[in-house]
């Protein structure tokens, strides 16, 4: 946000503070809170202004995602370590400007290690050795050690880069943490030795540590007991810090870390951009899931897609269903400005394909093969994405394919699609004749294209934000100088007589009577809008999503049946099952809760929200209606009644109205957020539950188990939609309950607008029977052209200007 933006609100709170809210609050009664509360939220939505814009990095495991945020950030340097560890860990990094390089790290509690140590006490090896007499078992709830449990109970678990049952996955990370190699092949009983001695539980084993791991080993010790973050500063000892970042990052105290924030001097990241790097595909797990879940669905202003020079693939499109990218843009397929996701693809490894080009055809240099592959991408990924998107993001229910069909046309049309060599743009820096770059310029290298194209991003979000500041400050600003005016109103004009008054309140609640009993019944009709009518719509909504569900799911398990009894039982047991000839996994509680989501997703913005917003507004616009009517008959009325007051009264209602209309979009977008962020968490865990009780039951064991599946596949599609449909009720119902008493509490200045203008007018009229005595009159008078004469004056200020790398 623009720091002279920061300044003037800063001056005008001052100016509100100390002069405007004690004038209005001698005058105004409690009606100044509503001023407070106006203030508030633009301080919010300057916040939100200041803070830094999250793109984040998604791709599979290996893919490059990490050099290319090293091209992007250091140019030559390398900050983030490059190649991974394989699908052992679930880190989310991000990167961020600072003029002092560094990191912070958050260590996970030794309840992680105790996970682990507790897996490889199940293994076959240990049967033929003497137990290990350690029991971590106390330190875990049974849903975790249940989990681990199942989890080992698998045959493997299979992605698009690895093939490892979960006990080589759980050695391989206790390999990393003790001998700095997940590939060492250490001897299991030293390794949970090793472990638990870092957990402080001795060595049970009775195994000697060896010199070489035993500094690793205090690290771990010191790491577990190490509270809040860690920061290490580059300094003076840039090699340190790189062999600390790389530990942590992908070393072997990677497991062990919960986040991990770089910062760095970037002109790029100056811009206000916060890069993620989150975890690949091939992390094993729910860690990852809930990882890249919550930086999506709730954070992401920005989604970089990371691919080879394959494109987009079954694989890298499904990833954006599973990370509840689709899902996200369902809730906003009504409104999507209210939320403008941007989706960029990023086609890497193009110079890998340029040099087997090159192999072929030597007559042409190695940087015209690359621009050829450049070219050949921009023009395709598009056409793969749409094509990927209508295959697997399908629906036999027609509204949901619609807007499917919506969304993934309007991906489509904004897509950004920037084909990048990392490796050149970073060799072209460097400069080694030992390792020189075939490009002749950084342009080639397709890294300042997109670093300018998530600039542009960066820029067209503040804008947006910056805007939508300027009108809540000018819809605030507008309310206190009506609140202002009509003060002053109240105590201009001729003077009058209390018969005058006295008259004239006779006829006005002549006038009021039939307005009053229209009100009320506009006013019955509203609440019975709020506290019936939307409820029962919102449970009707439930049991379309549960019908609409039920079918999508029955498709679904349908498709499954004919897979091998192997892959179903895997299916019911745990997620991240490869399907032979396909390069997608299933995962039944996350496929079957994301069939109940979409239906209420494409309604939700598109009938509830709508809705709401629709009868608030017209409400508003019925009770101004009223007002005016009011206000017709007074001007009726000659010198009766002041016209400057009349028009004070009614400048101020369609201030508040105004106000009420801002505060009311605002509240139904925190609405729709509320929705978004926790229905998929809801329903997930009775739908898993389902699956568990099968597996309890032992009923994944033995002949016949594929006949149980199948048989559980057939109840599961209506079990499993009957538990998430009141899950789901409860939820929506909770959450409209929240919105509902804030819409309320927002209204209350339309309790009853006529009486309030009237009240307002005969006051105004007391004032003026008082006025002749009155000494401070004149003084209120000054003080209201004081009030206007001293609000800040917003400055012409053109829009912030960000640096172009």
């Amino acid at each position: 946000m623009n720091d002279r933006n920061n300044e003037y609100i800063q001056e005008f709170d001052r100016w509100y503070q100390e002069k405007a809210r004690p004038f209005l609050n001698e005058h105004l009664e409690k009606k100044f809170l509503d001023l407070d509360n106006g203030l508030e939220r633009i301080k919010r939505l300057e916040q939100i202004g200041n803070e830094e814009l999250p793109i984040c990095f998604l791709g599979a495991s290996g893919v490059g995602k990490s050099t290319l945020i090293n091209a992007l950030v250091a140019g030559k340097e390398l900050i983030l370590p490059s190649g991974g560890i394989g699908p052992l860990t679930a880190i989310a990094m991000d990167v961020s400007y600072d003029s002092k390089p560094a990191f912070e790290a958050e260590y996970h509690t030794a309840r992680e290690l105790n996970r682990l140590i507790f897996a490889l006490q199940k293994s076959p090896e240990l049967k033929a050795t003497k137990s290990v007499n350690v029991d971590v078992s106390k330190d875990l709830d049974n849903d975790a050690k249940r989990d681990i449990e199942l989890n080992l109970s698998d045959d493997q678990l299979s992605n698009d880069s690895y093939k490892l049952t979960p006990m080589q996955v759980y050695r391989k990370q206790a390999q990393l943490l003790i001998k700095g190699n997940q590939d060492s092949d250490a001897d299991l009983q030293y390794l949970i030795d090793s472990l638990c001695s870092a957990a402080g539980k001795g060595r049970p084993c009775s195994t000697k540590v060896l010199p070489e791991d035993e500094e690793r080993i205090n690290r771990i010790k010191s790491a577990l007991l190490t509270k809040g973050k860690k920061r290490v500063e580059r300094g003076g000892d840039p090699d340190g810090f790189d062999r600390e970042l790389s530990y942590h990052a992908s070393g072997f105290l990677a497991p062990l870390i919960k986040a991990l924030h770089v910062r760095w001097n970037s002109d790029f990241l100056k811009n206000g951009i916060l890069v993620v790097d989150l975890p690949g595909v091939g992390v094993a797990g729910d860690a990852h899931k809930e990882e890249t879940a919550k930086w999506i669905n709730e954070k992401a202003k920005a989604v970089v897609l990371v691919v080879d020079h394959r494109g987009i693939t079954e694989s890298s499109a499904d990833l954006l269903r599973k990370s509840h990218f689709l899902q996200r843009l369902m809730f906003y397929a009504d409104e999507p400005t209210d939320d403008p996701l941007k989706l960029a693809v990023a086609v890497v490894r193009l110079d890998d394909v340029a040099d087997n080009e090159f192999a072929r055809n030597r007559n042409r240099r190695k940087a015209d093969h690359l621009s050829d592959q450049f070219d050949r991408a921009r023009s395709l990924i598009s056409a793969q994405l749409r094509q990927e998107l209508n295959r697997d993001w399908d629906s036999s229910d027609k509204a949901i394919r619609n807007t499917k069909i919506e969304i993934i046309e309007r991906i489509c049309k904004d897509l950004l699609v920037f084909p990048v060599s990392a490796p050149q743009y970073r060799r072209f820096l460097a400069a080694d004749p030992e390792d020189a770059a075939f490009i002749n310029n950084i342009v080639q290298s397709g890294i300042p294209a997109m670093q300018q194209g998530l600039i542009d991003i960066t820029a067209a979000w503040k804008s947006d934000v910056s805007h939508r500041l300027d009108e809540s400050i000018k819809a605030w600003k507008d309310l206190i100088e009506a609140h202002i005016n009509n003060v002053r109103a109240q105590w201009e004009g001729n003077k009058h007589t209390e018969q005058e008054l006295q008259d004239l309140r006779r006829d006005i609640e002549m006038v009021l009577g039939p307005l009053q009993k229209e009100f009320l019944v506009r006013q019955g009709s509203f609440r019975q809008f709020l506290k019936k009518t939307m409820p029962k719509e919102i449970e009707a909504l439930v049991m379309h999503a549960k019908d609409s569900a039920r079918k999508e799911i029955n498709n679904y398990l349908q498709g499954l049946k004919d897979a091998h009894w192997a892959t179903l039982r895997a299916a019911v047991r745990r997620d991240g099952v490869y399907l032979t000839g396909r390069s997608r996994t299933i995962n039944l509680p996350d496929d079957l809760t994301d069939k109940f989501i979409e239906p209420i997703a494409d309604v939700w913005g598109k009938s509830i929200i709508k809705e709401i917003r629709k009868e608030t507004r017209q409400y508003v616009i019925d009770c101004e209606k009223m007002v005016i009517a009011l206000a017709k008959w007074c001007r009726e009325q000659g010198t009766r009644v002041s016209p400057s007051l009349l028009d004070s009264q009614l400048d101020l209602l369609k201030a508040e109205s105004k106000q009420i209309d801002e505060v009311g979009k605002e509240i139904l977008d925190g609405l729709r957020v509320m929705v978004k962020d926790n229905l998929s968490k809801v329903i997930y865990k009775p739908i898993k539950n389902k699956c568990n009780e099968f597996v309890r039951k032992g009923d994944d064991i033995g002949p016949g188990v594929k006949v149980r599946i199948l048989d559980l596949f057939d109840n599961l599609a209506e079990s499993s939609t009957d538990v998430a449909a009141e899950t789901a009720r409860e939820l929506l119902l909770e959450c409209f309950k929240i919105v509902e008493n804030e819409l309320q509490q927002v209204l209350k200045n339309l309790e009853n607008p006529l009486e309030n203008a009237r009240d307002g007018i005969l006051n105004a009229h007391r004032n003026r029977i008082e006025k002749a005595t009155s000494k401070n009159r004149q003084e209120i008078l000054d003080r209201c052209d004081d009030l206007f004469r001293s609000i800040p004056k917003a400055s012409s200020t053109p829009p912030e200007e960000l640096v172009v790398v």
